[in-house]
């Protein structure tokens, strides 16, 4: 399952002309100009889960920095080899400037 980017509204429906994106996946943000400044893997290794107790199993999880017009987004994306999970958070859109 893909979770998607919930914590702000579209930028054409704030007052305060904030950047925030509307929902959008990793790929969405790229296109529409956040550039990832910073990227950062890491994977935990864990006991498998029953009944594969015997399995290793390997959550993989990728931390994202963005930045466009001065504002930034974190993100991180994280697999489960056991489950076949998949997910995408995001942070707010905070300015670089404050």
């Amino acid at each position: 399952m893909l979770s998607r980017f919930n914590d702000c509204l579209a930028p054409d429906s704030r007052a305060d002309g904030d950047p925030c994106p509307p929902v959008m996946s990793l790929i969405e943000l790229q296109s529409t100009g956040w550039a990832v400044v910073e990227k950062t893997d890491a994977q935990k290794r864990l006991p498998g889960i029953a009944p594969y107790k015997n399995l290793e199993r390997v959550i993989q999880m990728v931390n994202y920095r963005h930045s466009r017009n001065g504002a930034e987004i974190r993100s991180k994306t994280a697999y489960d080899s056991q489950r076949d999970h998949y997910e995408e958070t995001c942070s707010k859109p905070r300015s670089e400037l404050a």
